[in-house]
């Protein structure tokens, strides 16, 4: 992700990251030994049921883009490592 972060620097995108099974003390802990920067956010049991649902994830971790509207323009993203995701993303700015 660090990689994908910095090519698409100064493009109007963000990075959410949704935490589902975690332990709040746990992550909190994880944020800040490694200095994890970006939107964090950790789901309820609630929350992650209706994510799931709604994007039919079947397992993590899992990647979807939205677009600035938060409508879902890809609920199947491709992997941070995979080729043509930048050309993708900066393609819907």
């Amino acid at each position: 992700m660090p990689g994908l972060k910095k090519e698409l620097s100064g493009k109007n995108i963000e990075f959410v990251y949704l935490a589902v099974s975690s332990r709040e003390d746990l992550w909190k802990k994880i944020l800040k030994q490694h200095k994890l920067e970006g939107h964090h956010y950790l789901l309820n049991d609630v929350q992650r049921s209706e994510l799931y649902e709604r994007l039919s994830i079947g397992g993590i971790p899992h990647y979807f883009i939205l677009d600035e509207s938060g409508n879902i323009y890809s609920p199947n993203a491709k992997d941070p490592n995979h080729d043509g995701l930048i050309e993708e993303l900066v393609s819907l700015l």
